[in-house]
């Protein structure tokens, strides 16, 4: 059973995972893998490097080098974090709820069970039929 510490722990793992480094599988120019910043601070520039030194390749000799679009790929990497995170959180948000929900029930439930015990039995008089 999912416990309050545990959903806690899955939304703060959620927003660790958006702090973690995002790079392209494709290198540089340099054999460098290209990096796209994180979820929370993407960074393009060095997309947008490598975008245009490939660019300037391809228009010098179309026929050995191709455009690349790193930039619109380090974008959508980003924005399948985010998207990542953002359900990973709203599970956590809503099984938060309904933990918290069932147990409150379970509460007011055992309080209305003892307040009844106590108003039978016969030792405890209920105050609202003795007046």
């Amino acid at each position: 059973m999912l416990t309050i510490g545990s959903v806690l722990a899955i939304a703060f793992g959620a927003a660790i995972a958006l702090s973690t480094p995002i790079q392209l599988a494709s290198m540089n120019h340099l054999g460098q893998p290209i990096p796209c910043g994180d979820a929370l601070r993407a960074d393009n520039a060095p997309a947008r490097a490598a975008d245009d030194h490939n660019q300037g390749l391809h228009n010098r000799n179309p026929n050995r080098f191709i455009a690349t679009n790193y930039e619109a790929q380090c974008a959508a990497l980003i924005a399948d974090k985010r998207r990542h995170a953002m359900i990973v959180s709203t599970a956590a948000a809503t099984l938060l709820l309904t933990i918290g929900g069932a147990t409150l029930a379970a509460r007011r439930i055992q309080s209305r069970g003892t307040a009844d015990q106590r108003s039978t039995h016969p030792d405890h008089p209920d105050p609202e039929l003795s007046e």
